[in-house]
């Protein structure tokens, strides 16, 4: 890490960068997973580390949601937000969705098309990945210039995975949702390369990479689909940990 930046980082209290976590439902008291959640969240806010929640986010929406609830100009939304993270998506009502591939590459598409000053990350086991990579490229579109020189899978021996994905059912808390299979990650890069938080030979560790986007961006991550926020508290004992290490504020 280079320690210039950490520096500079200091003086502007990256720590006020904390991470911006969403979801369009987060799990309510009549859910057996609530209270993982809320120890979760009390972990996370007793660290002071500039974390904020926000509810009913829709990721489709999610830039949207900023504008109009937070009255964040463009202007805000690209000087606030380096990195978007959405990890391990699915449709919460498969009546509406019922091809899963399609969904997950609507996701792709659409946190392509709003959020193009920030990098994006799209965790997904494997066999998900493959398939919605699949139907990308059976996407009009994907015969542009735009959408392949953006969009980029990056494999399992190249993915450091931070913790383990639970279940959405309410009736099966505490159960890994991978059975056997394995986590990829979709890079959505941003239009300008200047901004890339991930270069094509690059590892993914999703607490490094929040990291990164504060300290060489000074820009915070904006987390969708948080769910138990499990993933979020593991980022944030990893900033902890850099905090400590570099006698950061």
């Amino acid at each position: 890490m280079d320690v210039e930046n950490l520096c500079a980082s200091s003086r502007l209290a990256v720590y006020s960068l904390g991470m911006i976590v969403s979801d369009i439902r987060f799990p309510t008291e009549n859910r057996l997973n609530y209270p993982r959640f809320l120890v979760n969240q009390q972990r996370i806010v007793c660290r002071e580390l500039g974390f904020s929640m926000h509810s009913n986010v829709d990721l489709f929406q999610s830039r949207q949601y900023f504008i109009e609830h937070m009255l964040w100009s463009d202007a805000v939304i690209h000087s606030k937000i380096g990195l978007v993270l959405c990890e391990h998506p699915w449709p919460l009502d498969r009546r509406v969705e019922p091809s899963v591939p399609e969904w997950h590459a609507r996701v792709v598409l659409s946190l392509m098309g709003q959020w193009t000053h920030a990098t994006c990350i799209v965790m997904l086991r494997n066999t998900d990945a493959v398939r919605a990579m699949r139907v990308l490229r059976q996407q009009a579109r994907f015969a542009g210039a735009e959408m392949p020189r953006r969009i980029m899978l990056v494999p399992v021996e190249r993915v450091n995975v931070h913790y383990i994905p639970q279940t959405l059912a309410a009736y099966e808390d505490g159960v890994p949702i991978w059975n056997g299979d394995v986590s990829v990650a979709i890079v959505i890069h941003p239009t300008h390369a200047a901004n890339r938080l991930v270069a094509n030979d690059d590892n993914v560790y999703v607490p490094e990479l929040v990291f990164r986007a504060m300290i060489k961006q000074h820009r915070a991550t904006l987390q969708l689909s948080a769910w138990t926020l499990d993933s979020t508290l593991v980022c944030h004992q990893y900033l902890k940990g850099m905090k400590s290490l570099y006698h950061m504020p």
